[in-house]
């Protein structure tokens, strides 16, 4: 507990709605790679450890991995019929879970004012009790800007809901990919 404008408030969940971001992001980042080499797996690789060691290097951070488990998933299905709908669907998941790898990367490369430090001494609007503030710095040709990330927890749980909803669907698309390979 802090006391902030006299009053008592818990800013826990404020940090904790961060850590559980991070959390859920990673699990997706988890699945991609574990399907990736299973596509290896499945594709003749005798020995897992030699595809884990391919897609865990430190290269294959969450946007290159998609894009190379995409990569694969197209060489697999380019010649099967009826995969059009799959290669597309996982053209649209890359779509969107790289929009959360933009989040994630603004989350956890922005400037946090939580509790005491919420007050600035700026001109800025100042935050009421009930928030937070979560800023990233970037300036650009036009001079100084500043990009707010997030205000308030809710908009940490709505990305929070957004990778809990990809994360399912990853897995499904996943499954797909791997019954079109047995009947390849």
């Amino acid at each position: 507990m802090y006391e902030h404008n006299g009053n008592a408030v818990d800013w826990t969940k404020h940090y904790a709605s961060i850590g559980q971001y991070v959390a859920e992001f990673e699990e997706i980042v988890h699945n991609i790679r574990f399907w990736s080499c299973a596509i290896f797996q499945t594709r003749g690789l005798k020995n897992w450890k030699l595809a884990e060691i391919t897609f865990s290097q430190k290269q294959f951070t969450a946007d290159p991995l998609i894009n190379c488990y995409e990569s694969l998933c197209n060489e697999i299905l380019k010649n099967q019929e009826n995969s059009k709908g799959l290669v597309k669907e996982i053209s649209n998941f890359r779509n969107k879970f790289s929009k959360q790898v933009s989040v994630r990367n603004d989350l956890l490369h922005s400037r946090y004012l939580i509790g005491a430090d919420v007050i600035e001494l700026s001109d800025n609007p100042q935050p009421e009790n009930n928030r937070f503030r979560v800023y990233k710095l970037s300036p650009d040709k036009r001079g100084a800007r500043r990009k707010e990330v997030v205000q308030f927890v809710k908009d940490v749980e709505n990305h929070i809901s957004e990778l809990r909803v990809l994360n399912e669907e990853f897995k499904e698309i996943a499954i797909k990919v791997d019954m079109a390979m047995t009947e390849d």
